[in-house]
Protein backbone atom coordinates (compact mmCIF):
# COMPACT_ATOMS: atom_id res chain seq x y z
CA UNK A 1 0.00 0.00 0.00
CA UNK A 2 1.27 3.33 -0.98
CA UNK A 3 0.99 5.98 1.14
CA UNK A 4 -2.51 8.20 1.19
CA UNK A 5 -3.34 5.01 -1.15
CA UNK A 6 -6.91 3.76 -0.26
CA UNK A 7 -7.80 -0.18 -0.45
CA UNK A 8 -9.99 0.15 -2.95
CA UNK A 9 -7.44 1.70 -4.96
CA UNK A 10 -4.50 -0.40 -3.80
CA UNK A 11 -6.46 -3.29 -4.59
CA UNK A 12 -6.82 -2.11 -7.86
CA UNK A 13 -3.34 -1.26 -8.64
CA UNK A 14 -1.71 -4.67 -6.89
CA UNK A 15 -4.27 -6.65 -9.87
CA UNK A 16 -3.28 -4.80 -12.84
CA UNK A 17 0.43 -4.74 -11.71
CA UNK A 18 0.56 -8.52 -11.22
CA UNK A 19 -1.45 -10.01 -13.69
CA UNK A 20 -2.18 -7.27 -15.93
CA UNK A 21 -6.08 -7.12 -15.57
CA UNK A 22 -8.16 -4.25 -14.57
CA UNK A 23 -10.97 -4.49 -12.21
CA UNK A 24 -14.11 -2.52 -11.05
CA UNK A 25 -17.12 -2.83 -9.30
CA UNK A 26 -14.99 -3.53 -5.87
CA UNK A 27 -17.53 -5.10 -3.09
CA UNK A 28 -15.85 -5.21 0.69
CA UNK A 29 -15.72 -8.97 1.18
CA UNK A 30 -14.07 -8.02 4.72
CA UNK A 31 -11.21 -7.65 6.98
CA UNK A 32 -9.30 -10.48 8.32
CA UNK A 33 -7.01 -10.76 11.17
CA UNK A 34 -5.57 -12.90 14.12
CA UNK A 35 -4.16 -16.03 15.17
CA UNK A 36 -5.34 -17.96 11.89
CA UNK A 37 -3.84 -15.45 9.55
CA UNK A 38 -0.56 -16.63 10.87
CA UNK A 39 2.14 -17.63 8.13
CA UNK A 40 5.59 -18.60 7.74
CA UNK A 41 7.49 -18.38 4.39
CA UNK A 42 9.63 -21.38 2.78
CA UNK A 43 12.53 -18.93 3.62
CA UNK A 44 11.36 -18.93 7.53
CA UNK A 45 10.11 -15.17 7.57
CA UNK A 46 7.34 -15.50 9.56
CA UNK A 47 4.33 -12.61 9.51
CA UNK A 48 0.52 -12.15 10.61
CA UNK A 49 -1.37 -11.23 8.09
CA UNK A 50 -4.35 -8.40 7.62
CA UNK A 51 -5.76 -8.94 4.53
CA UNK A 52 -8.69 -6.46 3.22
CA UNK A 53 -10.22 -8.73 0.73
CA UNK A 54 -12.69 -7.45 -1.91
CA UNK A 55 -14.66 -8.98 -4.80
CA UNK A 56 -14.64 -7.80 -7.85
CA UNK A 57 -15.80 -7.99 -11.74
CA UNK A 58 -12.85 -8.21 -14.74
CA UNK A 59 -13.04 -4.59 -16.39
CA UNK A 60 -10.42 -5.57 -19.54
CA UNK A 61 -6.88 -6.47 -20.09
CA UNK A 62 -5.29 -9.93 -20.00
CA UNK A 63 -3.68 -12.14 -17.62
CA UNK A 64 -0.01 -11.32 -18.11
CA UNK A 65 1.77 -12.46 -14.57
CA UNK A 66 4.42 -10.35 -13.40
CA UNK A 67 7.20 -13.23 -13.43
CA UNK A 68 9.23 -11.74 -10.43
CA UNK A 69 6.34 -11.67 -7.90
CA UNK A 70 3.90 -13.92 -9.37
CA UNK A 71 5.04 -16.97 -11.52
CA UNK A 72 1.54 -18.01 -12.49
CA UNK A 73 -2.45 -16.45 -12.75
CA UNK A 74 -5.23 -18.38 -13.87
CA UNK A 75 -9.15 -17.98 -12.75
CA UNK A 76 -11.26 -20.65 -11.57
CA UNK A 77 -14.77 -21.51 -11.45
CA UNK A 78 -15.15 -21.41 -7.50
CA UNK A 79 -15.92 -25.30 -7.78
CA UNK A 80 -12.67 -26.17 -9.18
CA UNK A 81 -10.48 -24.07 -7.10
CA UNK A 82 -7.03 -26.05 -6.41
CA UNK A 83 -7.25 -27.33 -2.34
CA UNK A 84 -3.68 -25.95 -2.01
CA UNK A 85 -5.03 -22.42 -1.42
CA UNK A 86 -2.41 -21.45 1.77
CA UNK A 87 -3.61 -21.48 5.10
CA UNK A 88 -3.57 -17.72 6.02
CA UNK A 89 -5.96 -17.21 2.19
CA UNK A 90 -7.96 -20.18 3.53
CA UNK A 91 -10.88 -18.22 5.86
CA UNK A 92 -11.18 -15.78 3.11
CA UNK A 93 -11.64 -18.26 0.72
CA UNK A 94 -14.36 -19.88 2.94
CA UNK A 95 -16.43 -16.57 3.26
CA UNK A 96 -16.27 -15.57 -0.43
CA UNK A 97 -17.97 -19.39 -1.47
CA UNK A 98 -20.17 -19.37 1.73
CA UNK A 99 -21.73 -15.43 0.00
CA UNK A 100 -21.29 -17.47 -3.17
CA UNK A 101 -23.55 -20.19 -2.09
CA UNK A 102 -26.37 -17.94 -0.47
CA UNK A 103 -26.69 -16.08 -3.77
Amino acid sequence: MDPGEAFEDTGRREVREEIGVDIDELELLGVFSGPEYYYRYPHGDEVFNVTVAYTARVAGGEIRPDHAEIGEATFFEPAELPADILGPERPIVDKYLGMAETS
